[in-house]
């Protein structure tokens, strides 16, 4: 049986813990910021693979996840780093279909916000039909369920 100091140190340890790797990801999100930032003043052309896993760009892409190995570490569900109109294109494969629906809107509009006019979101789900025959069919997906609006398959910013 544990005594009740026992369970108080592993207390004070286990939030430590905590704290501590909530500093750290505060600093990695702060970091990503300041880089994605950077990157939109410098007009260059951006192409941003979202959802990347622990893989770095190539090609003239960067990858943005929550994993330490990608280009910039950034939870999606806070949106996206860069600011409006900063983005030539957005790709997502096997992303989106993760996220609550909600938590999808928010994502989807930040998206949209950070496309330049003309720019592209091209996305890649696991069984589209869903989605699509919701779409010709007029249903209504259950906001419990986690899927994509028919209206985010979109894929091109207008001017």
């Amino acid at each position: 049986m544990h005594s009740s100091s026992d369970l108080a140190s592993s207390k004070i340890i286990t939030t430590a813990k905590l704290l501590a790797k909530m500093t750290v990801m505060h600093l990695l999100y702060a970091s990503a910021k300041r880089k994605a930032i950077c990157l939109a003043k410098s007009n260059k052309t951006i192409r941003l693979k979202i959802g990347a896993g622990n893989k770095r760009g190539n090609d003239g892409w960067i990858t943005l996840d929550r994993s330490l190995q990608c280009d910039l570490t950034w939870d999606l569900r806070a949106g996206l780093p860069f600011p409006d109109n900063s983005l030539q294109s957005i790709y997502s494969s096997h992303t989106l279909e993760h996220f609550a629906f909600p938590d999808l809107c928010i994502l989807l509009k930040r998206c949209y916000a950070a496309l330049k006019p003309g720019g592209f979101f091209s996305i890649c789900v696991p069984n589209a039909r869903l989605y699509i025959q919701a779409y010709l069919g007029g249903k209504t997906l259950s906001i419990r369920r986690k899927c994509i609006p028919p209206w985010a398959m979109q894929h091109r910013k207008h001017d």
